[in-house]
């Protein structure tokens, strides 16, 4: 904050430099018009010396003395006319000089930009157990963002503001309108189904699970949207989708206290499940005849690139239908060549797994941030699969993709 400040006073010291200018020039020519007369005094006291001590006569005295005072004159007056119609509004460039900083200090600071870093700097500053203060600074920073539409950072700084004041709805709206502007960024998208699932009270409405959809088409290993889908299937008693949507979120990397709270809500499920005498089905085989598998030998060709710990992706998904992954695996560069099975299990939400469409297509590929939805260092995509058919085995090699030239 210190280093902001510093960096705006030096800026606003450079713009009153180029309006102190013409000032220091005006001083310039008054010290001139002084140093003609100290001149002229000078060369008039050399003629009276001249004249004391008989080396020039009276008649030359003044017709010297004469001479100097006219041009004395002159130089005095050009100067004048030249600078006698600017002592006027001389006050003018000091005045502006003097107001430049301070007015763009209030414009910028009515225009957002020094209040959003404050207002960044308030809300690091917050007690949070101090819910009057709180409110009060996401109200301030609702109100600036009503008049700055397009400033993203500071709506998503409102979004989860308002998130953490449990105002939801106006959380999930807020989160929309920067997923309008970015609607291939994940985490947007994690957020705002976030925010319209507990706004709808935890229940997943159609809205709410189109949300849900969009986002884990961008990353099937969101975290919150698979916790999500868990706390959904509890509550509608499938007990064991809601294990499978919790165990996919522990796969999915979840950490430290996280995953402890989704372990202890998987243990809590099993008990429910006991008390109620239902069996936890256990995992069968990948090659069963009535589940629907896709083996993929997946490589990749020698123009291909990446780090070795760089994220492979590989899922199917509905040929003309939701982009949304029916099965989905993920695996490092540096597993390849390897082959991959695809089925029924994966499916991240009910009704939308293999078992649901039968015309399918397989994507593999690598993005630059980790995600499958972000931009593509290498993909590779097959052709469309008839499920009917039984489960297809199919060979894919991975491709740099087209932006990598």
């Amino acid at each position: 904050m210190l280093l902001f400040w510093l960096a705006a006073l030096l800026l606003c010291a450079l713009a009153a430099l180029f309006v102190l200018l013409p000032l220091r020039r005006r001083a310039s020519e008054d010290d001139r018009a002084r140093i003609n007369v100290e001149l002229f005094e000078d060369r008039l006291a050399e003629l009276e010396a001249a004249l004391r001590n008989g080396e020039v006569t009276s008649d030359e005295f003044e017709t010297l003395k004469a001479e100097h005072q006219k041009n004395l004159l002159i130089e005095t007056s050009e100067q004048q006319t030249g600078t006698a119609a600017a002592n006027t509004p001389s006050r003018l460039p000091l005045a502006v000089a003097i107001s430049t900083p301070v007015l763009a200090i209030l414009l910028y600071v009515y225009w957002g930009s020094i209040a959003d870093v404050e207002l960044a700097e308030t809300f690091r500053q917050l007690d949070p157990s101090d819910a009057v203060a709180v409110e009060s600074a996401v109200e301030t920073l609702a109100s600036r963002m009503a008049r700055q539409p397009d400033n993203d950072q500071g709506w998503f700084l409102l979004a989860n503001a308002l998130l953490g004041l449990e105002k939801y709805g106006r959380a999930a709206d807020a989160f929309a309108r920067l997923l309008e502007r970015y609607p291939e960024d994940a985490r947007l998208a994690s957020n705002h189904a976030e925010a319209m699932y507990l706004a709808a009270g935890g229940t997943l409405t159609p809205a709410v699970q189109q949300a849900v959809e969009r986002a884990l088409a961008l990353n099937p290993h969101s975290l919150s949207m698979l916790e999500i889908l868990g706390m959904d299937a509890f509550q509608r008693g499938d007990f064991q989708q809601a294990l499978d949507h919790f165990q996919q979120a522990l796969n999915g990397g979840a950490q430290g206290e996280r995953a402890q709270a989704i372990s202890r809500a998987m243990a809590a499920v099993r008990m429910m499940m006991a008390d109620q005498g239902v069996e936890e089905e256990s995992e069968p085989a990948v090659d069963q005849p009535d589940r629907r598998t896709i083996r993929v030998s997946l490589s990749a060709s020698e123009g291909v690139n990446v780090a070795p710990d760089a994220t492979v992706f590989v899922f199917a998904r509905a040929v003309g239908g939701p982009p949304m992954p029916l099965a989905v695996q993920r695996l490092a560069f540096a597993q390849l060549p390897v082959e991959v099975v695809l089925d029924e299990s994966m499916a991240m939400m009910q009704g939308f797994g293999l078992a649901n469409f039968d015309t399918v297509e397989v994507v593999a590929r690598v993005t630059d941030d980790g995600t499958p939805g972000g931009a593509a260092q290498a993909e590779v995509q097959s052709d469309a699969l008839d499920l009917t058919q039984g489960g297809p085995s199919i060979a894919l090699e991975l491709e740099r993709a087209p932006e990598q030239g």
